[in-house]
């Protein structure tokens, strides 16, 4: 399935629960810190969405 990341500014991090503010961070649920960037790009490109998740009990909208 893949793990939460946080990507801000093109700096992939674990997520720890970091607030994405969706201009220029992201929370993203990928395999890999590369796979989190490709999937941020085709976010920009129109070809993903976000969607809600819960993480930790706290709900995060994230792009899959």
């Amino acid at each position: 399935m893949g793990i939460f990341w946080y990507v801000c500014d093109g700096r992939v991090e674990t997520y720890c629960g970091q607030e994405a503010d969706w201009s220029g961070s992201f929370t993203v649920l990928a395999k890999s810190p590369e796979d989190a960037l490709l999937k941020v790009m085709k976010f920009h490109l129109g070809k993903l969405t976000s969607r809600g998740a819960v993480h930790d009990g706290k709900n995060i909208r994230v792009i899959f």
